[in-house]
């Protein structure tokens, strides 16, 4: 199961006050995903590559700087939306709605 606690430790405050937001105000969520391995990254960049997923070695995850999370009404939901924006207040213009479960520091691939 997914944790916070796998995250970098820098980043965990971020990760831990978006989903008491969500859990505050919009019923909370599921956090599916936190940091991945390479091989995990590899597996997912194979089965879904051009489909928001970094090839390995490049991806946010690996690093521990980025986290999917699902709130109660889905991810194609406005609350998920309303999500992004508060978290593009931490970071602007890290959030998009085209990968709406994502969220790190900044769009896209590390490099």
């Amino acid at each position: 199961m997914a944790s916070v606690n796998d995250l970098s430790p820098d980043f965990q405050p971020y990760a831990a006050w978006l989903l008491a937001v969500a859990k505050q105000y919009v019923g909370g969520g599921t956090l599916t995903s936190t940091r991945r391995g390479f091989f995990h990254q590899a597996a997912l960049w194979w089965e879904r590559s051009g489909d928001q997923v970094c090839t390995p070695g490049t991806s946010y995850h690996e690093l521990g700087y980025a986290f999917d999370f699902v709130c109660a009404a889905g991810s194609a939901s406005a609350y998920q939306q309303w999500l992004g924006a508060v978290w593009n207040l931490l970071f602007p213009g890290a959030w998009s709605a085209a990968d709406p479960v994502h969220f790190s520091p900044k769009r896209g691939c590390s490099r």
